[in-house]
C-alpha cells in the first residue's frame, strides 16, 4: 500500500495562555498540503522500518514516530501485534514546523485503523483521534485529516486533548510557496523565548475566509527569529513581493510560507527563491480544501 503523509501548515497560531502542567494553550488553524512523505506499508514476518530520502539521516531508528505509533496502536486497541515492512521516504524537513513525523505516525495509524475497523462510525473515529494525543500534541489533528474527518481544522488547547473541529472554507487562496533556511528549530526553545506574550482568545470562525486569516498571525514568529536570524532574510524576500495573499511562519519550526491566488505568480516566486538561495529548502504546493 502506497500512502502519503501530508505536510501540515498552521495558517494562524495564537497562544492564549499557559496551563498548570506547563503546556501552552493554543488556537490554530491547521491545513494540509498535497506535498508530503511517501510511505509504503505491507504485511511481513517481522517488523522493519526503513527511512530514505533527503531528510532520512536526521532520524534515530527505534525512536521515530512510526515505531512509536505501531507500538501504541496495538496496545490501545488491545489487539495482537502484527508485523509490517514500512518504508518511509522523508521529503518533509525535520523540525521544520511542517509536521513530518506527526504526519508519518498519523498516516500509519489511519491505515491500521481502517484495516481493523472498516465500518467504524464517526464517533469511534473521533474517540481514536482524542486518544492519539498521547503520541504528541499535533497527532490528533493530523489523524483526523488522514481518517477523512475533514481537511482544514480549528484546534483549541495544547493539541493533546484532540479538541479539533473541521472548518468550512470559502475562497481561500491555495497556492503555497514553502521555504526553510535549512536550520532545525526546537519547539521547546521557541516557546521558551515567547516571553509570556499571550493573545486574547478568538471564537472559531463559522466559515474560514481570507479576511479572517488576515486579522491573525503566528505569535511564535518573533521568538523563532531570535533563534534563527536567517529568517529575517526570508521574511524580507516575501515582504518585497506584494502579490501574496499573506505569509507567515508555520508552527514552531523555521519554515515560512507565502500564499498566492495565482498559480503562475507562485511558480515565479518559487523559482526565484530556489535559484538565489542555495542551501535553502524551497517547495511549491497547494493546500487541500473543497
Amino acid at each position: 500500500m502506497k500512502l502519503t503523509a501530508h505536510a501540515k501548515v498552521n495558517l494562524m497560531l495564537h497562544v492564549t495562555g499557559k496551563d498548570e502542567d506547563g503546556y501552552h494553550h493554543l488556537q490554530s488553524v491547521f491545513a494540509f498540503t498535497q506535498f508530503g512523505d511517501d510511505i509504503v506499508m505491507e504485511p511481513a514476518s517481522t517488523t522493519t522500518i526503513e527511512f530514505n530520502g533527503e531528510f532520512a539521516t536526521a532520524l534515530e531508528s527505534g525512536k521515530d514516530s512510526v515505531s512509536q505509533a505501531l507500538i501504541w496502536y496495538f496496545d490501545h486497541f488491545k489487539l495482537a501485534s502484527r508485523s509490517y515492512r514500512v518504508e518511509v521516504t522523508k521529503n518533509i524537513p525535520i523540525a521544520a514546523g511542517l509536521g513530518g513525523g506527526t504526519s508519518d505516525a498519523a498516516t500509519v495509524l489511519a491505515y491500521l485503523f481502517w484495516q481493523d475497523y472498516p465500518q467504524a462510525t464517526a464517533a469511534l473515529c473521533w474517540e481514536f483521534v482524542k486518544a492519539s494525543g498521547k503520541l504528541g500534541a499535533d497527532v490528533p489533528v493530523s489523524l483526523a485529516f488522514h481518517l477523512g474527518l475533514g481537511q482544514v481544522f480549528w484546534v483549541e488547547g495544547s493539541g493533546r486533548e484532540g479538541n479539533c473541529q473541521p472548518l468550512k472554507v470559502k475562497g481561500l487562496a491555495r497556492h503555497f510557496v514553502l521555504a526553510n533556511p535549512g536550520v532545525p528549530l526546537s519547539t521547546a526553545e521557541v516557546f521558551a523565548n515567547l516571553g509570556g506574550r499571550f493573545d486574547p482568545p478568538l471564537s472559531s470562525p463559522e466559515i474560514l475566509t481570507s479576511d479572517f486569516l488576515l486579522h491573525t498571525h503566528n505569535v511564535l514568529q518573533a521568538a523563532a527569529l531570535k533563534l534563527v536570524p536567517d529568517l529575517a532574510k526570508l521574511f524580507m524576500m516575501f515582504m518585497l513581493d506584494r502579490s501574496f495573499s499573506y505569509f507567515r511562519l508555520s508552527g514552531s519550526g523555521a519554515s515560512c510560507f507565502a500564499v498566492y491566488k495565482d498559480r503562475r505568480r507562485a511558480e515565479a516566486v518559487f523559482q526565484k527563491l530556489k535559484e538565489n538561495n542555495r542551501g535553502w529548502w524551497v517547495k511549491k504546493t497547494e493546500i487541500l480544501w473543497k
